[in-house]
């Protein structure tokens, strides 16, 4: 008796320290963590242990009957199912950028959303032009949005190692500029994300959302019903042929931030602080708030920011490093490296992520500013959004999902998927030295 006591009082302990480097994780650890996972990947590929892995990432369970009926691989369980946890987590982000971060005043958020319009709009005509241009419209047309997305993961990690060379306004722009990228992301897995709809789960899956969108109307706070639908519709919009990432972000979107509360709470916060005595609603004692940290009490029990609480370090250490494990490995040995090049799909990202999306970001930003339909945020100079805008052709998670979600198995996606990370490592350095001389 006394040994299960000592043995449960040592995991309490245990956990009691992990726990906080569980939830307080820093952007450089998982952006090291996330390398080592797609080194370690490239590694194991090329290994005699990359055979049987392989067949392990792509052997198939069948499960069900008649409707139910499906089946799925590991890698398309990794792919599907776990990475629409970390879109849920995308959309948290994404969510609370838009109701009270950077991107809820229009007049803070219009260069960095016109900043990621243009890093969209330049890469996929590269792209698109030079698929053209070299196999006559033969490689497959979908990989147009693979050099449209930024890896703020990686981007806040060079960022990070500059240090005190780089202004805090320069990281709240590259993060809202990541932010909007995302949002660009979500759209093109709607389009191409589909397959062999199937339209009675299909009506399942909008049913689900729509109690989701009620859950919200009702201000329900429990983060139970909201999870329970949630797993409901993701299974759904995978039996109906949609890619069940999409699932992940209604769920963010659905779920309550408790604005009004805060606000609320914030004025009787004042209210108590001006007049020197007890709120009469709350009977709470006289005290001196402040405006920093009284939001962050209230929204902290949000169920947005529960939900955000417990899945961001799920994602970032679990879901993240397997999805760059079993995605990153690409043989390069033997003649197979320069068989991928002759592939068009690699100068047409390479161009993507080192021209166009510097480009787009750049030139979008300085139209938007001679124009005066977007200002300068304070401490930043036309220099440090270059640095932003090199910093954005790193595109290593979401170009991954996006290759391997639009051209399929085969040596496109091998060649694609070297090609990104070759590219995402060269922007990275030149960003880095960029930053560098700036100083």
């Amino acid at each position: 008796m006394n040994r299960a006591r000592t043995i449960k009082r040592k995991i309490r302990r245990t956990g009691g320290k992990l726990l906080p480097f569980w939830k307080h994780h820093t952007p450089v650890f998982d952006a090291l963590l996330l390398l080592v996972a797609a080194v370690a990947a490239l590694i194991v590929a090329n290994t005699a242990l990359g055979v049987p892995l392989e067949s392990f990432w792509t052997r198939s369970v069948q499960f069900g009957r008649g409707l139910l009926h499906s089946d799925i691989s590991v890698e398309r369980f990794i792919n599907d199912l776990l990475m629409a946890l970390f879109f849920l987590v995308v959309g948290i982000e994404v969510k609370e950028e838009i109701i009270d971060g950077d991107l809820s005043n229009i007049r803070l958020a219009a260069l960095p959303l016109i900043a990621a319009l243009g890093g969209m709009v330049v890469p996929i005509l590269l792209y698109l032009a030079t698929t053209h241009l070299l196999a006559a419209g033969s490689v497959p047309l979908k990989g147009w949005g693979i050099p449209m997305a930024t890896d703020i993961v990686f981007a806040t990690l060079i960022l990070d190692l500059a240090g005190q060379r780089v202004p805090q306004s320069l990281k709240v722009f590259l993060t809202a500029l990541a932010v909007a990228d995302d949002l660009g992301a979500m759209v093109v897995i709607l389009f191409i994300g589909g397959h062999d709809i199937r339209l009675i789960w299909l009506g399942v899956a909008l049913l689900l959302t729509a109690a989701l969108i009620v859950c919200n109307r009702l201000r329900v706070k429990r983060l139970a019903p909201y999870l329970v639908l949630g797993a409901g519709l993701l299974a759904g919009c995978y039996l109906a042929g949609v890619h069940p990432t999409i699932a992940g972000v209604i769920v963010a979107f659905a779920l309550p931030a408790d604005l009004h509360c805060r606000r609320s709470y914030i004025e009787r916060l004042l209210s108590v602080h001006e007049k020197g005595k007890p709120d009469t609603a709350t009977d709470e004692p006289r005290f001196s708030p402040t405006l920093a940290t009284a939001p962050a009490k209230v929204v902290s029990g949000s169920p947005l920011r529960r939900a955000g609480g417990f899945f961001a370090p799920v994602a970032s250490y679990i879901i993240l490093p397997l999805f760059a494990f079993v995605n990153a490995g690409v043989i390069v040995r033997g003649g197979s490296v320069a068989d991928m090049l002759h592939s068009p799909v690699v100068p047409a990202i390479a161009l993507g992520l080192m021209v166009g999306k510097p480009l787009g970001v750049w030139l979008f930003s300085r139209i938007a500013l001679l124009l005066r339909v977007a200002h300068l945020p304070q401490g930043l100079d036309g220099r440090q959004l270059f640095a932003a805008a090199l910093l954005a052709g790193i595109g290593f998670t979401m170009a991954l999902f996006i290759a391997h979600l639009s051209l399929g198995a085969g040596p496109a996606l091998e060649a694609a998927k070297l090609t990104i990370m070759a590219a995402s490592v060269a922007m990275g350095l030149i960003g880095y030295l960029y930053i560098r001389r700036l100083s």
